[in-house]
């Protein structure tokens, strides 16, 4: 699975000016977020262009609460401003109380609201 995922991230940043930022502890990477700077807007009620997106942020559990998250949302948005984007989105699901924590300090605002109904 992870492999698959990998090809993913990799394809999309291809696609779409983006960048894999890692954070590392000695020789160990220990987290990484993977951003695009270009991503289409694809919605009907959307301006025509682009936006940047994180699409992945990971930190592994044994150092997480030590800041290394908010360090690797700051290079990613570091990227996509040089980049040249106006707007960066991260999603995150409701109940991950710790990420939306994060990216709420990190200075993003609620945007999107999607309600599941599952049966």
């Amino acid at each position: 699975m992870a492999d698959g995922h990998w090809s993913t991230i990799v394809t999309r940043c291809g696609e779409a000016n983006g960048r894999v930022l890692v954070a590392e502890q000695g020789s160990a990477v220990v987290g990484f977020v993977a951003v695009l700077a270009a991503q289409r807007f694809t919605e009907l009620d959307e301006p025509p262009g682009t936006y940047a997106l994180v699409t992945d942020l990971v930190v592994l559990p044994s150092h997480r609460g030590r800041g290394i998250g908010a360090r690797l949302l700051r290079e990613a948005e570091a990227f996509v401003r040089a980049a040249g984007a106006t707007e960066l989105r991260i999603g995150v699901l409701a109940d991950n109380v710790a990420a939306r924590q994060l990216y709420l300090g990190a200075g993003f605002a609620p945007h999107v609201e999607v309600l599941v109904k599952r049966w």
